[in-house]
């Protein structure tokens, strides 16, 4: 995947970005395991928030993990792993990305927060994350060591859980996995 299967031309970022499930991987883990779970805002003059009135100084808490997964915003399956939502299927033939992931507005994933005060970081976390992601697929099988599913940990940003274990088995040239020894 890494390099061009015709020659021995190493990818652009442009030949992962129209990679439609290699993206939608990356935006649905970046959905349902965003890198901070909260992040505070606070109002520099009064404003309406959904009708209610916040004055100028108070802080306002914004909770990606939650947002990222409301059942209202993003269905019944919001805390499934479906990377399937982002793919847009309307031409069978030239499947491609969906943005909103089937979200009603890009307000409903803020992994990376929204407008002028998002992360300034988004396109180059998502490239690292693509090319690691495509890299690692392309040369390992990758197994969970054990059945039994980790719980996600973290309270101010995400982790893995201490507890999850992964076996690696190198992918030979024809595509198969190598015998252990």
């Amino acid at each position: 995947m890494a390099r061009s299967s015709s020659s021995n031309q190493v990818l652009k970022e442009s030949d992962y970005e129209s990679l439609p499930l290699l993206n939608a991987v990356c935006y649905e883990t970046s959905r349902l395991y965003p890198t901070f779970a909260m992040t505070m805002r606070k109002a520099v003059s009064d404003t309406y928030i959904n009708g209610r009135l916040v004055q100028a100084g108070t802080y306002i808490a914004i909770v990606p993990r939650a947002i990222n997964r409301a059942k209202h915003l993003w269905g019944a399956d919001a805390e499934q792993f479906r990377p399937e939502r982002w793919i847009d299927r309307s031409n069978p033939l030239m499947p491609k990305i969906n943005q909103l992931g089937g979200a009603s507005s890009p307000l409903c994933m803020l992994s990376f927060l929204y407008g002028s005060r998002s992360c300034v970081g988004r396109s180059l976390a998502l490239a690292e994350i693509r090319r690691v992601t495509a890299r690692l697929v392309e040369k390992f099988n990758i197994q969970k060591a054990s059945s039994v599913e980790p719980i996600p940990v973290g309270w101010l940003s995400s982790g893995p859980p201490p507890d999850l274990d992964l076996i690696f088995v190198p992918i030979t040239e024809v595509g198969f996995p190598m015998k252990a020894e």
